[in-house]
């Protein structure tokens, strides 16, 4: 004896003449592979229907009928601390209802290049997986700073290639696969990786997990290893268009570190400038000359993970 189950009123071939032991039937199914999208979805079933995939359901009434509730799937994730030093441990938890498993990434603060956070020796992104209880759709994973980790901010990345299974648009199961797809990225440990900073990084994965139509998950935490440093920018008045800008700061770093700095705005940015801090501070100077009036965003960025932003406005001079 055998059931045939339709889904919203069409036969899938995984859901055809299904065997019934004792009075029970039992089939697993991917709910992507079987129409089951987020939104009420009808079962309905019948007994020795003698129907193939894809053709009409019997006239006769169904066997058995339910509805199903389906949700779209989510991710929330959480640090057991922001903080750590060298060889100490935390946790990665969160949720993630309608998936199996999450992967996690740890991105370092000098990028794909900086030390692995949790592989002694290596470089690159530290890549690990945790599954997902099918009991309350939580995930917990407990990881170690390796001792030659980089002080700095890591981000740890926390992904789900979603229900239907694959990465991004590309078709692919597994990540590096995906990545080597569309960026010829073919490991996270190794390779072109270790030639992207930690803003590109993320910049890829964002582009990857994010894509129109991807239904792929993406939760990104910040994690603080070893000595944290700081970064500040001193308030900047408003300037006139043609006479310099001047840019103030401190960083906690006494001699020798270079601050990358940028002063811009949407469409338009002001050539970039690099200032070597002495005695924790530094400045550097933008020419103004022929810049766009407007509200601009100042940031300057350390290369080891520590960012800050300030704004200024740069107005028009009076007419002549």
């Amino acid at each position: 004896t055998y059931v045939s189950v339709y889904v919203d009123d069409t036969l899938y071939k995984k859901l055809v003449d299904i065997v019934i032991e004792d009075g029970e039937f039992s089939q697993e199914v991917r709910t992507t592979d079987i129409g089951m999208d987020p939104g009420i979805v009808n079962l309905k079933a019948w007994i020795d229907c003698d129907k193939a995939e894809g053709e009409e359901r019997p006239t006769r009434s169904p066997d058995g009928v339910t509805n199903v509730l389906m949700l779209a799937p989510w991710l929330t994730a959480s640090l057991s601390t922001d903080s750590i030093d060298q060889e100490g441990d935390f946790i990665v938890s969160g949720t993630a209802p309608g998936l199996t498993e999450v992967t996690l990434l740890c991105v370092p603060p000098k990028g794909g290049g900086g030390k692995s956070l949790l592989d002694k020796g290596q470089k690159g992104l530290s890549p690990r997986k945790a599954s997902v209880s099918r009991t309350d759709n939580t995930f917990s994973k407990k990881m170690t700073v390796q001792e030659d980790a980089d002080s700095g901010v890591y981000y740890l990345i926390v992904l789900s290639c979603g229900m239907d299974g694959v990465w991004g648009m590309t078709g692919e199961e597994d990540l590096e696969t995906a990545l080597y797809q569309k960026y010829h990225i073919s490991s996270l440990t190794y390779g072109i990786i270790c030639t992207k900073t930690q803003d590109q990084v993320v910049a890829i994965l964002e582009v990857l997990t994010q894509t129109p139509g991807s239904d792929d998950l993406m939760q990104k935490l910040t994690l603080k290893v070893g000595d944290i440093d700081s970064l500040t920018l001193n308030p900047i008045a408003d300037v006139v268009v043609g006479d310099p800008l001047v840019v103030n700061g401190k960083t906690s770093r006494k001699y020798g570190p270079i601050i990358w700095l940028t002063v811009k705005k949407p469409y338009y940015e002001i050539a970039p400038q690099a200032s070597i801090a002495t005695d924790n501070t530094f400045s550097t100077t933008f020419d103004t000359t022929g810049a766009q009036p407007g509200t601009y965003t100042v940031k300057a960025n350390d290369g080891c993970g520590y960012t800050t932003a300030t704004s200024v406005n740069i107005i028009a001079g009076a007419p002549p």
